[in-house]
């Protein structure tokens, strides 16, 4: 009798399970989304502040003022007032008829963005305001350098924070901005806020390119005072981003 010979079974190539393919390639796209995200959100957080020591807390040297101007005069860090943590920048200006007729008592930060910031924020404090001159204010100033067509001097924002409500003089590189044109509310924390960007393409009609930009937190009177003036300004949580 002749043998019937059994199948042999077919040797099939082994397949990966698709299933487990399929869950493989979901988690690491998953992962891949999350890690874009988290970068996004790392660079495009409303909390990047661009700004070094905004609260005043480190004593840092990367706030200055412009000693070598002869109208300048310096701030010094304080515990007397601060919005948050311990200490805040403190202007004091001072003058009377003798004075010159200009005086800026400051605190400067320069700093080195890629592009223009959007949003500019921060805090003030005064106390002991005596108006002595009749333009005397509290200013916040944004300087952009080396902008194409304006190579001699930077183009500017000024934010008059309070103290006047008309332009104090006619630069051609500055455009005034009245947050607040009235006298200052004294012996409480005042906030100010602005679209630094769209403050720039409003007034200037574009969005400069620039080296470098500077920061300008300051207290002045312009023009001989007619009588004693005064004020004491503390600037804390200070905000340049996105």
């Amino acid at each position: 009798m002749s043998k019937k010979r059994g199948k042999k079974p077919s040797r099939q190539k082994d397949k990966p399970d698709e299933k487990k393919v399929a869950r493989i390639t979901i988690v690491i796209f998953s992962v891949l989304v999350v890690g874009i995200l988290l970068v996004s959100l790392f660079y495009l957080s409303p909390n990047k502040n661009i700004l070094k020591d905004p609260g005043f807390e480190e004593n840092s040297s990367e706030w200055v003022y412009l000693h070598w101007s002869p109208v300048w005069e310096s701030f010094t860090i304080s515990t007397s007032q601060s919005r948050s943590g311990a200490q805040s920048a403190f202007l004091r200006l001072r003058g009377d008829e003798t004075s010159q007729d200009s005086k800026i008592v400051g605190v400067v930060q320069d700093i080195y963005p890629d592009q223009m910031p959007r949003k500019l924020k921060g805090y003030y404090y005064v106390q002991n305001w005596v108006k002595g001159a009749d333009l005397q204010y509290i200013q916040c100033a944004i300087m952009a350098f080396d902008v194409p067509g304006y190579a001699d001097a930077p183009l500017q924002i000024r934010y008059i924070l309070s103290g006047i409500d008309s332009e104090p003089f006619y630069l051609d590189n500055a455009k005034y901005i009245f947050i607040s044109g009235d006298q200052p509310s004294q012996a409480e924390w005042v906030c100010f806020e602005r679209g630094l960007l769209d403050d720039f393409r409003h007034s200037w009609g574009f969005i400069p390119e620039f080296s470098m930009m500077r920061v300008v937190f300051e207290v002045r009177y312009d023009g001989i005072p007619f009588t004693d003036c005064a004020a004491d300004i503390y600037f804390d949580d200070v905000y340049l981003g996105s």
